[in-house]
């Protein structure tokens, strides 16, 4: 069976059709290829025609550009507005599984998978920046609790700040830096403190 040309007004019925429903218009699945076939034609008609002498085949000339130009633009309007009904249905699709994509072409179907994966990815990725909570991270302690082992004397340190006296066996929370110096002294002994989590 010869294969049915696709011809400049059944273009322009395609794109009134779609223009017309608020929904994707169902199109045959080889439209696309039929459009090819019938461009390829047409230019290849052009050529000819460009090649011939005489007025009648300028006018054949200029009559075929019109067309592949006119045809050019309804195909560009007709894939703009499928273009934005596909997003619209991608939006659908993000909320619902149920979506009806019989009227998708094969093309079509793989831009909707990838769109609805596009928004669920960021949908989630908004959700979570106000859902999940920071763990709440233990406060950094700069000091060291120390157990005095021998009697420690009032004693100014390089912040400015003084500390003391101590009495042997007396338990205290010092910077960790002079801690570490006294124990280093033999005047103070780390306490172990155990951690909660652990």
């Amino acid at each position: 069976m010869e294969e049915e040309i696709l011809t400049y007004e059944d273009i322009r019925k395609v794109f009134r059709k779609e223009k017309e429903e608020n929904s994707l218009v169902k199109v045959e699945e080889d439209f696309l290829k039929k459009v090819s076939i019938y461009l390829s034609e047409k230019r290849r008609l052009l050529e000819e025609a460009r090649k011939e002498e005489g007025k009648l085949s300028r006018e054949m000339a200029e009559k075929l550009e019109l067309e592949i130009k006119h045809a050019l633009s309804a195909l560009e309007k007709w894939y703009n507005l499928r273009e934005r009904k596909i997003l619209d249905l991608a939006l659908v699709g993000v909320k619902t599984r149920n979506v009806d994509l019989s009227k998708l072409l094969a093309d079509e179907r793989e831009l909707f998978e990838k769109l609805v994966e596009i928004l669920r990815e960021y949908r989630e990725r908004f959700k979570n920046l106000f859902q999940t909570q920071p763990k709440p991270k233990k406060p950094h302690s700069d000091k060291q609790l120390v157990r005095v082992i021998e009697k420690i004397d009032k004693f100014l340190w390089t912040d400015g700040n003084t500390y003391g006296p101590y009495e042997e066996g007396e338990v205290a929370n010092l910077p960790k830096e002079i801690a570490q110096h006294l124990i280093e002294l033999g005047k103070v002994e780390e306490v172990k403190v155990e951690d909660e989590e652990s």
